[in-house]
C-alpha cells in the first residue's frame, strides 16, 4: 500500500495522507532508489543518510509505541498523556516524540520494547549513533565545506538496515499492511545489494569527516 491522495473536502482539495507506519516504508524505499544511483551522484549521499536515519528512528517509534501509544514519547510528554488516558477529556496533551539517542536507549531495554529488544555491539551502537551524527550535520551544519570518506558511510548502512530490518519485521504487534511487508523487504534487498556492490576505498580510514570552515 502506497500513501494515497483522498479528497476529503467540500472543496475538492486533494490531500496525501501519511501515517507512521508509511513513513518509516517510504523513508526504506528512499533509501533504496538512491542507493542504485549514488555511485554516479555522490552528493545523493545527503538524501540516503536522511532517509536511513528517518527509517531507523520511525521504526524505534512504532516498535516502542506500545498499546497506549505514548512509549516512545519524551517523558513528560508520558506522564501527561498517560494520565490523560487514565482520565480523558477533551484536550489531550501534546504528544512529542522523544530523540533519536532516548529511543535508542530504550529499544535496548526487553522491558520496553513489544518482543525482543535490539542488541547489538559496542561498535554497533556506536555506528548507530554516528548515523544521527551525521543527518545533524546534514540538516544543522553552518556554511562550510566537508568531506565525508565513504568508507564512513559504507560502514554505517548495512547496520542501520539490520537494525530496521530487526525493529520491523516479525513483530505481529506491528500494524503493518501485507504491502507495507513487502515494500519493506524489496527496499532492504535493494539497498544492501546496492551498498555491498560499491568499491571500498583502502586509502580512507574507515572513520573520516574532515571539515573546512567558510572564511
Amino acid at each position: 500500500m502506497t500513501a494515497k491522495i483522498s479528497i476529503t473536502d467540500e472543496q475538492g482539495d486533494a490531500f496525501v495522507r501519511f501515517d507512521e507506519f508509511e513513513d518509516v516504508v517510504l523513508a526504506l524505499e528512499l533509501v533504496a532508489m538512491l542507493a542504485k544511483d549514488v555511485r554516479e551522484r555522490p552528493q545523493l549521499w545527503k538524501w540516503i543518510v536522511t532517509g536511513m536515519q528517518n527509517a531507523m528512528q520511525g521504526a524505534m517509534a512504532v516498535t516502542l509505541a506500545g498499546t497506549d501509544g505514548c512509549g516512545a514519547l519524551r517523558h513528560k510528554s508520558q506522564l501527561r498523556n498517560r494520565e490523560w488516558l487514565n482520565n480523558i477529556t477533551s484536550e489531550r496533551p501534546v504528544r512529542v516524540m522523544a530523540d533519536y539517542p532516548t529511543l535508542l536507549a530504550r529499544a535496548q531495554n526487553a522491558e520496553l520494547m513489544q518482543g525482543p529488544p535490539l542488541a547489538v555491539s559496542a561498535d554497533e551502537l556506536r555506528t548507530l549513533e554516528r548515523l544521527n551524527e551525521v543527518r545533524r550535520e546534514f540538516a544543522h551544519f553552518n556554511p562550510m565545506g566537508w568531506s565525508i570518506g565513504l568508507n564512513y558511510l559504507l560502514n554505517i548502512m548495512p547496520v542501520a538496515l539490520t537494525a530496521v530490518a530487526f525493529l520491523l519485521q516479525e513483530r505481529p504487534l506491528i500494524h503493518l499492511s501485507e504491502g507495507q511487508k513487502t515494500r519493506i523487504s524489496d527496499a532492504l534487498a535493494t539497498a544492501r545489494n546496492s551498498f555491498a556492490a560499491f568499491p571500498r576505498d583502502v586509502h580512507t580510514p574507515p572513520l573520516s569527516i574532515r571539515r573546512i570552515v567558510a572564511s
